[in-house]
């Protein structure tokens, strides 16, 4: 219990200084108007990419790490859903060209973008529909020209699930 505990203080520490939006207060949320809700709301569903059909390519290994175990060798590690939890953070490590900019997609959205390079660790802040019961693709993805719109060079998936209890 104890190295758990210590994993998962560790994972967050490397996670406040990871990728992923930082947690807002919900006062100003909730004083928003519906319209501006709504804008972000299709924002999010414009920026979905359709990118799960690629198959890895390119130098590197990433590796998601969670308290039940990694993602290495195709396995997939587990968490369990929390109707509680507004924002979770889950690790990953690995190996990849620190010469690019790796863009992090979880379910296809853009999560964030890092530089990476041999041996790193760092996490992702999960929330929203990344949270939701069920299985999810986190996607690592190197562009040529470090855009969206330039050709993929290095593209890893891994995934990982939230459980019911």
């Amino acid at each position: 219990m104890k190295k758990l505990m210590i994993s998962t203080v560790i994972i967050m520490a490397i996670g406040m200084s990871g990728c992923g939006k930082a947690a807002t207060d919900p006062a100003p949320a909730a004083a928003a108007d519906n319209k501006s809700v709504q804008t972000q709301e299709v924002k999010k569903v414009e920026d979905k990419k359709q990118l799960m059909d690629i198959k890895e390519i390119g130098e590197g290994t990433i590796i998601l790490d969670t308290a039940s175990g990694t993602s290495e060798d195709n396995n997939i590690p587990f968490m369990f859903y929390d109707k509680e939890n507004f924002i979770v953070q889950i690790g990953y490590s690995g190996s990849i060209a620190g010469d690019k900019l790796t863009y992090v997609y979880v379910d296809g959205i853009l999560n964030c973008k890092e530089q990476n390079s041999d041996n790193f660790a760092s996490a992702i802040n999960l929330s929203d529909n990344m949270l939701d019961a069920g299985l999810h693709v986190v996607e690592f993805i190197q562009y040529d020209n470090n855009k969206e719109d330039g050709q993929v060079e290095v593209y890893r998936m891994a995934k990982y699930e939230f459980k019911k209890d």
